[in-house]
């Protein structure tokens, strides 16, 4: 068979890297980093609006016992907290993300009628071993990524990014075709050829087929080739605080002109990447400036030395992604490719015509509303029944609780309308409380709890109801 050197030709449509687009040649590319840049600071904005109007940060405080606000922060380290917020939240997380999910996948209806029952039993079997497989994989964290994007849920919301990477290499056999003309010689090579010859027969084959040489000649050999044991899937967790989409606002993420994220990379890192460009002039940010600091965390200066802030944008409308560094005036990586959008997001509570949503510690739905004394009431009355006697008196629980309002928030009362707001609140406590269990319990609990359900619930609470019903009720 005769052979010739082998022309170069484009990888066929089917090639294993995307290219990226052609960017707009009526535009410097300065200018378009540019306005990328202005719609970042106007989602940055609309961010830190919402941020602000549900108090986040003091929310995430809550949790980590930082409650007295307020106060110095010498004081407030010495004060006792209950903290009921983060009791709240971790009793939820259980219910939200099992710590061995199981996974489960059926054929989809419309394809029942195409292909045999047992075919597209094993496809589902195939496919549910291959996703067990990945969750289960200890290198991929996938309960730590999305424990983190639950836990998150609760104070903004939680999103994980969800992609596949690999390392390329340039393929020897690029532009040759990927089926030969004689199928028992595939992947072989004829006595005396090297890497630069075709097969002349599979060459004219393509010649005849078409200018892309796929009608009749099969597909040709991509530009790149993956590296072996460099493909892999993972899922990363995307802090809430890094990531905006555009000013659409739209509740579905996938619904708006752009999303993406930003994160510290080392300059070096960006440099080795040859994925990246325009990295030579590249430079490291070295400090934040105060005003665009996340946190006045003095170790942000040092942590972040030799680094720079990346942006990592996804365009919803071109389906292209962008790459961006602060302080640089060219594209990193500009107009790649994309299908699918990476994200995966949980929010609880949303917001019409809003991407961010309602903070579920924010609205305490799982606090409870109601006025501070039901949660004095409830700390004293459920401390009392579970570990009687407590080492301080109701009464001197009582007056530190008014003592602390007067002087934290000015708040005070007269002691006849603190006994109307505490007789108030016994009443609504045992209705709530323990009418269900004196009507339940077995005969054995209540005798051996009969004294303390006494003296802590029903004593009080009748002394309260004649002290405020009778003379509504003229009983």
């Amino acid at each position: 068979m005769a052979k010739k050197p082998a022309p170069k030709k484009a990888a066929s449509k089917g090639s294993a890297v995307r290219r990226a687009t052609a960017p707009p040649k009526d535009e410097r590319e300065e200018d378009r980093v540019k306005d990328w840049f202005g719609k970042i600071r106007g989602a940055d904005k609309a961010y830190e609006e919402w941020e602000k109007r549900f108090s986040v940060k003091r929310g995430e405080d809550y949790y980590e016992g930082r409650q007295w606000y307020g106060l110095p922060e010498a004081d407030a380290d010495k004060r006792y907290v209950i903290n009921i917020t983060a009791a709240a939240v971790e009793t939820q997380k259980p219910s939200l993300l099992f710590d061995n999910p199981q996974i489960r996948i059926e054929p989809r209806p419309s394809r029942k009628d195409e292909l045999s029952r047992q075919t597209l039993d094993d496809e589902a079997k195939l496919a549910t071993q291959a996703v067990q497989t990945f969750i289960d994989d200890p290198d991929v964290k996938f309960i730590l990524e999305t424990g983190l994007g639950v836990h998150e849920a609760h104070f903004r919301f939680g999103l994980v990014e969800v992609g596949y990477t690999a390392d390329f290499l340039d393929n020897p056999h690029a532009g040759k075709p990927l089926i030969p003309s004689d199928p028992t010689k595939a992947g072989e090579l004829p006595e005396g050829a090297g890497e630069n010859t075709v097969d002349t027969e599979a060459e004219d084959a393509a010649t005849e087929a078409g200018a892309d040489g796929e009608a009749e000649a099969g597909p040709l050999q991509p530009d790149k080739v993956v590296q072996p044991g460099t493909e892999r899937i993972y899922v990363k967790r995307v802090p809430a605080e890094s990531f905006r989409v555009s000013l659409s606002g739209k509740n579905d993420l996938s619904a708006n002109d752009w999303v993406g994220y930003f994160e510290w990379v080392y300059v070096s890192d960006l440099k080795a990447n040859a994925k990246y460009k325009n990295t030579d002039d590249l430079k490291s940010t070295g400090t934040i400036d105060q005003k665009y600091r996340p946190s006045a965390n003095s170790q942000d200066l040092e942590a972040k030395h030799g680094m720079v802030k990346v942006w990592k944008l996804w365009d919803l409308r071109g389906k292209v992604k962008h790459v961006l560094a602060d302080g640089h005036q060219k594209f990193l990586l500009e107009g790649e490719p994309w299908k699918i959008v990476p994200f995966a997001d949980l929010k609880f509570l949303e917001r019409p015509n809003h991407y961010y949503p309602k903070p579920v510690v924010f609205d305490w739905q799982l606090a409870g509303l109601g006025p501070g004394v039901l949660d004095l009431a409830a700390f004293i009355t459920g401390s009392e029944w579970e570990r009687r006697p407590l080492p301080i008196a109701r009464d001197e629980l009582i007056a530190l609780y008014r003592a602390e309002m007067a002087q934290r928030l000015n708040v005070q009362w007269t002691d006849d309308h603190w006994a109307l707001l505490w007789d108030s609140a016994l009443l609504w406590r045992f209705t709530q409380e323990m009418f269900g269990w004196a009507a339940s319990a077995p005969r054995e609990e209540f005798t051996a709890r009969a004294a303390a359900f006494r003296d802590i619930w029903l004593d009080p609470a009748l002394a309260a109801a004649a002290r405020r019903l009778r003379p509504v009720l003229y009983v």
